[in-house]
């Protein structure tokens, strides 16, 4: 709690930065690659700031976990994770100037009944399939403004303006192009 981890490089960990009821920390400028589970693993921690940080090769590489709220992430880079950010019953975060690219199952995961206000601003996410899946209850909505989202690098792309998806069914958005209901 109430700590500053900055200008780090971890690679082949289990866990990469793992906090856990854990508060009020700043996480500047860290590369973590190729954790075993999870590259940024927040449990139970909140009102959180992580600024220009980098996850690569894991099976995530942001992991929002129950109660993480309202943690502020801002020009964050996934690459290559299984889940680029993945978002579990943890609400009020604010995910700004994300860049998500070449994850192999999803780039955005909401999951739980609490995994609800959550903001998305500035994001991009390509070379990925399934740009996003939605698999929540909550009838309170999460908000993207300045969504990108490409096929690849440079084509396929659509931009929205703003979204908003609230629960109730399970959404995937696919290569850019549909909402699909799962």
């Amino acid at each position: 709690t109430d700590s500053n981890f900055s200008d780090n490089s971890l690679n082949s960990n289990t866990y990469g930065i793992y906090l856990y009821s854990s508060s009020n920390n700043r996480l500047i400028n860290n590369d973590v690659r190729g954790s075993s589970f999870y590259n940024y693993y927040f449990r139970s921690s909140s009102s959180n700031t992580l600024i220009n940080n980098s996850a690569k090769n894991s099976q995530r590489g942001f992991y929002l976990y129950s109660n993480s709220d309202s943690n502020i992430l801002i020009n964050n880079t996934a690459n290559g994770d299984q889940y680029g950010f993945y978002i579990n019953a943890a609400k009020n975060n604010t995910l700004n100037n994300t860049i998500i690219h070449s994850s192999t199952t999803n780039g955005i995961r909401f999951q739980g009944a609490s995994a609800q206000d959550n903001e998305l601003n500035n994001l991009t996410i390509f070379n990925i399939s399934t740009f996003l899946t939605y698999q929540t209850t909550t009838t309170t909505p999460n908000n993207f403004t300045n969504l990108n989202l490409c096929y690849n690098q440079t084509t396929g792309c659509i931009d929205w303006d703003f979204l908003n998806i609230s629960g109730g069914t399970t959404y995937d958005l696919i290569n850019g192009t549909n909402i699909i209901l799962a």
